[in-house]
């Protein structure tokens, strides 16, 4: 994935310093009283002994990279977890404080009874010009613009990124649900591009360097990419 979003050290360390304090702040009980939310004083610093539990390898291998990870002023207990059905399931499992999603999962989650709260947002600075996901298109299926999606099988997951994309796309083809036939299918891992190849689907929406191995593996079968043109950033930190 591109960082096109990018931070100095200094930046960054606050960011994720921010990130931790508002995560103290959603659960303060100063906060937190009947009839007067967000009434209390926002805490200024960690408090000592903290551990948090994250989701987010991202941001783990970021701050692995730029030296800033033993720069923490608080304890994490990494976990190897992202997407929106892993980080709901841990959140119900008590196994996780904080999850790195895209925009979907923490309505999602509220719509399905799980109290979460949104701590943090990030995104791009040019995101039409560096989209996160592309359509990846089945060998042999010819799809060149967006109105060629008609009839074709679309993978679709609900509750995530990839299936409000999904949406979002056909909406900006003028075609409707009725108009293709969309697979639901959980986007976890490499499923998408396996459903490519194995021919499961006609399209499907991968990103990063799932983008680059799907064309580098199957592009000489036909395998391509077309890109959708909307912007899909938005990212949150919730808990």
């Amino acid at each position: 994935m591109i960082a096109v979003q990018r931070f100095s050290r200094r930046t960054f360390g606050a960011f994720v310093t921010a990130f931790a304090l508002g995560l103290m702040a959603s659960s303060s009980p100063l906060i937190a009283q009947a009839g007067s939310p967000g009434a209390g004083k926002l805490p200024t610093k960690v408090p000592q002994g903290t551990v948090l539990r994250i989701g987010d390898p991202e941001t783990q291998r970021a701050l692995e990279l730029s030296g800033l990870i033993d720069q923490l002023p608080f304890e994490v207990e990494w976990a190897n977890i992202s997407g929106g059905p892993q980080t709901i399931e841990a959140f119900r499992a008590n196994a996780l404080d904080v999850g790195s999603v895209a925009d979907i999962p923490p309505i999602h989650a509220t719509w399905t009874g799980l109290k979460v709260k949104i701590i943090a947002a990030k995104f791009r600075k040019d995101p039409i010009a560096h989209p996160i996901y592309q359509l990846g298109i089945a060998p042999g299926v010819v799809v060149k613009t967006l109105a060629d999606l008609r009839g074709k099988r679309i993978a679709f997951s609900p509750g995530q990124a990839q299936g409000a994309l999904v949406l979002r796309v056909l909406q900006a083809a003028g075609l409707k649900k009725q108009d293709v036939t969309l697979i639901e299918l959980p986007s976890k891992g490499d499923a998408y591009p396996v459903a490519l190849a194995g021919k499961q689907v006609d399209v499907a929406p991968i990103w990063g360097v799932l983008v680059k191995h799907y064309l580098h593996q199957y592009g000489a079968e036909g395998a391509s990419t077309i890109p959708h043109g909307l912007r899909d950033d938005p990212a949150h930190l919730y808990a």
